[in-house]
């Protein structure tokens, strides 16, 4: 249930973003109907927007869905709300509006992950789900994430853009089902609707990020699903490939496992060997791309990282301690378009945040702290790594286990 003391902050937090983005001030309005709230924003009597631009958004009071109508005097719109309401709200959405709504009061959608679905002329669309509650999956997605062994997942996996959208094709074809006695879809159903699909997922990055916008490659625990359920064809994904190495060489005997000293050695890790003049031009590239509010400024712990690990990219993959290892890069990736999102982790957590690197294909974020730990920010939200960035290497390396932290910055 969304209040009306929370509706108006949404729309403040809103207007706020839609100023910076715009150049120019958006006063929020907030406008309470019968069944919801209809929030708009009043522009300088100077700025002529193009048609179709600037919509009124309502938000379901019960759900906090959200609808977008074309402006119109609130009665009229209460109106119309109610005529429509039960056709906004009644197919499935199987990441939790309401948790998704708040959350993104304060903080920005990216980085992320968009996932359409079209089915003839019906276009289904789901973001990765970053909120505190978790999705509901449709039974037949929920039962091959169950499948698959827990040591075998790509961390939040069930979060992912990818699977959100096809749990909710299958759990609106349910609905139509049962609305004329029919029962639940079977698997071998549910693959014949899916394989006439049109499939396709997109990277949401913030404004002049160069990922934003371009295809997104699915982790390995989407690829798999959606190959069994017939989303995508069955085929060769390097992803999929397990790699480890049997022996190799420690250049540091005692300061990491035997087995994690083999994989960043052999990924280009010297001890002996600081990178520093080409750690300083990296971090430099960084902190000339500031966001729309914020900037980016190295501290020691970033600097650190930098001169011992730029560069430096394991390709290990396959089960791990509590969840599949996948392949990372430290200090390279598209890492020049994330201060305001990370500014905005670092606020809740109480310390300043630099990009690290990144995990898989474009996958997900590392950031390092100026206290020296180590997150992981994806479509699924924000992670906890480790302490330490050798404690955070051993954990990638291995698989260990990651935190999910809570929208208030705890974990």
């Amino acid at each position: 249930m969304i209040s009306l003391a929370e509706a108006q902050y949404i729309a403040i937090r809103w207007a706020h973003r839609q100023s910076q983005r715009r150049g120019y001030a958006c006063t929020p309005h907030v406008d309470e109907l019968s069944l919801g709230y209809a929030v708009w924003m009043q522009l300088p009597p100077e700025v002529r927007t193009e048609p179709g631009e600037d919509v009124t958004t309502i938000i379901d009071r019960e759900t906090g869905r959200l609808s977008h109508w074309p402006p119109a005097p609130p009665s009229e719109l209460d109106h119309r709300y109610r005529e429509r309401r039960d056709a906004i709200v009644a197919p499935h959405q199987t990441s939790d509006p309401e948790a998704e709504l708040r959350r993104e009061a304060d903080r920005l959608v990216s980085p992320s992950v968009a996932a359409h679905l079209t089915l003839g002329d019906r276009l289904f669309r789901a973001r990765g789900a970053k909120g505190d509650v978790a999705p509901r999956h449709h039974p037949l997605v929920a039962q091959w994430l169950e499948a698959i062994p827990v040591v075998n997942l790509i961390r939040g996996a069930e979060r992912h853009a990818e699977l959100l959208v096809v749990s909710d094709v299958l759990q609106e074809a349910d609905r139509t089902r049962a609305a004329a006695a029919g029962s639940p879809l079977t698997l071998d159903e549910a693959r014949d609707l899916l394989k006439h699909g049109q499939f396709d997922t997109f990277h949401i990055r913030e404004r002049g990020d160069q990922l934003g916008g371009r295809p997104a490659e699915s982790c390995a625990t989407c690829y798999d699903v959606l190959a069994r359920l017939g989303v995508l064809p069955r085929e060769h994904r390097t992803c999929l490939d397990d790699r480890k190495l049997s022996d190799g060489t420690d250049p540091q005997p005692g300061r990491f496992p035997a087995e994690v000293a083999w994989e960043l050695a052999a990924a280009g890790w010297d001890p002996q060997v600081l990178r520093e003049e080409d750690s300083d031009r990296a971090l430099a590239r960084i902190e000339t791309r500031a966001g729309l509010e914020f900037g980016q400024q190295r501290f020691p712990a970033a600097s650190a990282a930098y001169a011992e690990f730029l560069r430096v990219a394991p390709s290990r993959s396959g089960p791990g301690i509590a969840q599949r290892i996948r392949r990372f890069r430290i200090g390279s990736g598209q890492l020049a378009g994330l201060a305001d999102p990370l500014h905005e982790l670092g606020t809740i957590i109480g310390a300043r945040m630099f990009p690290l690197g990144v995990e898989g294909l474009d996958e997900a974020v590392l950031a390092i702290d100026e206290r020296g730990r180590v997150f992981s920010l994806d479509q699924g939200g924000e992670w906890f790594i480790a302490e330490t960035l050798d404690e955070a290497l051993t954990a990638l390396l291995t698989g260990a286990p990651a935190t999910r932290i809570r929208n208030n910055g705890t974990w």
